[in-house]
């Protein structure tokens, strides 16, 4: 397989929003937090969903760094990933969190949820830099939780000097543009721009 990631953009014709709404509709997951139409479609009008295609330009992958509180916090979330077992969750998850810090971090931080029970998310998670934590007053707030966060829910920080595992991922794919699962792999183009060199030299030093 062949995946070519890409910034969603309403610029094309016809405009991704359309093709990105149908995703989402079309791959429902019970761990996949249905967003309202109108939250992606800000998400790709400031250039930070993430979508990966392949041959066909058929998604096969998609993830979303959703603003809150007029930038005040910035969330990972909308992740939904076809193509299981090569860490594509952690990827997707690892660039949007990078590409926000790098060009347009919020004045707080970025931080994720998921359910408590889907552990294999926790990992990707934590794979991708989030780090458990609790969240405060002033974000259950901006996410509409003035109630408290439910137990059964888990949240995460994202703290790019922890994101070693990520980041190594992320200048390998760089490199060598595949992902491999024993004989098994997926190639790839990278249409992103953290994918540059200049900002491949700042990941590097983060």
């Amino acid at each position: 397989m062949h995946l070519r990631l890409r910034l969603a953009s309403n610029r094309n014709f016809p405009p991704d929003f359309e093709r990105v709404l149908a995703f989402y509709r079309q791959n429902a997951h019970k761990y996949v937090r249905e967003r309202e139409p109108e939250v992606l479609e800000a998400a790709i009008d400031r250039a930070s969903l993430i979508i990966a295609e392949d041959e066909g330009g058929r998604i096969q992958g998609s993830c979303a760094q959703i603003t809150h509180s007029d930038g005040l916090y910035s969330e990972t979330g909308a992740v939904r990933i076809l193509v299981n077992g090569f860490g594509l969750q952690a990827i997707l998850m690892g660039i949007c969190a990078f590409n926000e810090y790098i060009f347009s971090p919020p004045s707080k931080y970025i931080f994720a949820i998921t359910a408590a029970d889907n552990y294999p998310s926790i990992k990707n998670i934590e794979r991708a830099g989030f780090l458990h934590d609790q969240p405060e007053a002033s974000v259950l707030a901006a996410i509409g939780r003035k109630e408290g966060f439910p137990p059964d829910k888990r949240f995460f920080r994202f703290d790019p000097t922890k994101a070693r595992a990520v980041r190594e991922r992320l200048l390998q794919l760089a490199v060598n543009r595949e992902l491999r699962r024993g004989d098994t792999k997926i190639t790839f183009t990278l249409d992103h721009p953290l994918f540059r060199r200049e900002i491949l030299n700042l990941l590097e030093q983060i």
